[in-house]
């Protein structure tokens, strides 16, 4: 994934997205390190709200590259949803957007990645996906934004090969699918 500083103007779609003036948070790799903190379950299930909303979605999927496992699917609540595609947008009282990979739930939870006050503040004052303004302000952003359905299993990495029968899907292992 892309590493940005946190707190800095967000740049990553240089779509309509990017000049909306929104934060970045969240934005992590192995390189630079990050404050920690055990999170509160209030927390987590707030992040997983926003998760909920797949804005400027990708293509692929970004693995976790702290994990050893390159798990894609994530569940809370016997909900399990597809993340490391797309980000989440959150707002703040004063019209601050903040922009995160959707992967901040994982970071969140298992490497107890602990955000900056500001965007914390927005997660439990700010409107809440499912609101009537939420809608309206992702509406303002003009981004591409989705409902992030929930999926029954983990997805499995393919390639496409052709073989004397013509062109076939071939199924790889974990290890493989993390390194494309």
């Amino acid at each position: 994934m892309t590493y940005f500083e946190e707190l800095s103007r967000y740049s990553f779609d240089q779509g309509a997205a990017a000049v909306r003036d929104a934060t970045n948070i969240g934005w992590l790799d192995a390189d630079h390190p990050f404050a920690t903190e055990a999170p509160e379950p209030d927390l987590l299930d707030a992040l997983w709200e926003f998760c909920s909303i797949l804005v400027v979605p990708t293509r692929g999927l970004h693995h976790c590259e702290f994990c050893s496992s390159p798990s894609s699917t994530f569940v809370r609540h016997g909900t399990r949803r597809l993340l490391g595609s797309g980000e989440i947008r959150v707002f703040d009282a004063k019209g601050r957007v903040f922009a995160a990979p959707n992967l901040i739930y994982h970071y969140v939870l298992q490497h107890h990645y602990l955000p900056p006050d500001e965007f914390l503040n927005a997660v439990k004052s700010g409107p809440r996906p499912g609101s009537d303004e939420y809608r309206q302000l992702l509406e303002q952003l003009s981004v591409d934004s989705r409902e992030n359905l929930p999926v029954l299993e983990e997805p499995q990495a393919f390639r496409f090969v052709r073989t004397e029968h013509g062109i076939q899907r071939e199924v790889v292992a974990p290890e493989e699918g993390k390194k494309r």
